[in-house]
């Protein structure tokens, strides 16, 4: 009969472990592997969106910013809460295109400050005072300076401005009421007539998206209302910047015949309805639609818009709702919790 040496035994054990244990490694990693498909949406978002801006009417040539039509589309809205040439039904985005280059030097000769005015600020001939001692007065000016050279200024929404500097476009009314922003900025240029040559300044265009509570209920009542299906969003963290603030909001139109969309929250004591965060969205009706933050709300629940040809119920849209045609005229859009 064989004997069985422990020894043998031992070293066949220590042999085959070093295997065994690789092949249970990569069992493991095999199986805990997850294929992650990143969307990045707002920075893809970003990027087509500036491509369509520097072919849009605000760009003489390509990627080179006209001064009038920059100033021009930002006297459209008094508040410059307007998303002009290109926008997202998704994503809100803001607008900041300024130079990088140096201040504009005065000369003894007022003529050149008097073309940065027109330039940057906008201002014709009948409208620029030129400052009698520096920039103490009137709109357009030379700014003195102690040590270094003097630069021209304009002054523009009551500021005064000494750089080529434009911004519009939708910013949340603050950080709580944002979900989330992204920021991306694109070389571009600004151009800048001197006397009959026309120059190209070196310039910066930075894009930031935005994706907030408004800019998610505007966006799926638009859907709705544009291709006569009803749309959905969960409510997540869509009104956890309200809660402690307001015991509810309306979401509606500023006006019968407004240009935006706005978010009111209820002003205390007073009971009020105060607007709070705006969007520019022209064209689109839709029941206004009111949150009451008593505890009732949960993450799980969700905002339907429902396309319809005459008003009803949430109840009876929720049990009865049937899609519209094709070639069916959508009169309003009601907005429902479930």
């Amino acid at each position: 009969m064989a004997k069985m040496d422990p020894m043998a035994i031992i070293m066949f054990i220590l042999r085959i472990f070093p295997p065994i244990l690789f092949i249970l490694f990569i069992l493991l990693m095999f199986f805990s592997f997850r294929v992650a498909v990143i969307g990045e949406e707002m920075e893809r978002f970003n990027l087509e969106l500036s491509d369509a801006l520097a072919a849009s009417p605000l760009a003489m040539h390509k990627a080179v910013f006209d001064p009038v039509q920059l100033f021009e589309a930002e006297k459209k809205d008094p508040n410059r809460n307007i998303e002009l040439y290109a926008r997202s039904c998704d994503f809100g985005y803001t607008l900041e295109l300024e130079a990088i280059g140096g201040k504009t030097i005065c000369e003894e000769d007022s003529g050149k400050c008097r073309e940065f005015c027109k330039t940057v600020c906008g201002l014709d001939d009948s409208e620029i005072q030129m400052s009698a001692a520096g920039t103490l007065t009137g709109n357009c000016g030379c700014n003195i300076e102690v040590f270094g050279g003097n630069f021209c200024e304009c002054k523009k929404d009551d500021e005064w401005q000494s750089g080529y500097h434009w911004k519009y476009g939708y910013t949340p009314a603050d950080r709580s009421v944002s979900v989330s922003s992204v920021k991306a900025s694109f070389p571009v240029g600004i151009s800048s007539t001197s006397g009959v040559h026309e120059t190209t300044l070196p310039a910066k265009l930075t894009l930031t998206s935005h994706d907030s509570m408004l800019t998610r209920l505007a966006c799926i009542t638009q859907k709705a209302y544009e291709t006569k299906t009803k749309f959905s969003t969960q409510m997540g963290r869509l009104y956890s910047g309200y809660v402690g603030v307001s015991p509810s909001i309306i979401f509606k139109r500023t006006d019968t015949d407004g240009t935006h969309v706005c978010i009111y929250y209820r002003d205390g004591p007073s009971l009020g309805y105060l607007p709070h965060d705006c969007r520019y969205m022209p064209d689109l009706q839709f029941e206004p639609l009111e949150l009451y933050f008593d505890g009732s709300l949960g993450e799980n629940e969700f905002i339907t818009a429902y396309p319809v040809t005459s008003y009803a119920e949430c109840d009876q849209l929720k049990e009865n709702y049937e899609p519209l045609e094709f070639d069916t005229t959508v009169s309003n859009v009601v907005l429902c919790v479930e």
